[in-house]
């Protein structure tokens, strides 16, 4: 029975991921090691699902909303 490596684990997760799901890999420098998230794309993906209620959001709080949403 052969070993399970961390690593390999890893690869077949990122492979299953990006075959049957996420959209395409992230860039190092988008991610944001102290929240561990793409904040960027957490953003366009709750604006793509929830148009209405976006607008919504960014109308009562301008500027500020996507700093806002990431720390809440």
């Amino acid at each position: 029975m052969p070993q399970t490596t961390e690593t390999g684990f890893e690869a077949r997760v990122q492979e299953i991921l990006l075959t049957h799901g996420a959209r395409k890999r992230g860039a190092n420098a988008q991610w944001d090691k102290d929240i561990a998230l793409f904040p960027a794309r957490v953003i366009s993906f709750i604006a793509d699902i929830q148009p209405k209620h976006w607008l919504q959001m960014r109308i009562l709080y301008g500027t500020k909303v996507e700093s806002m949403f990431i720390r809440a």
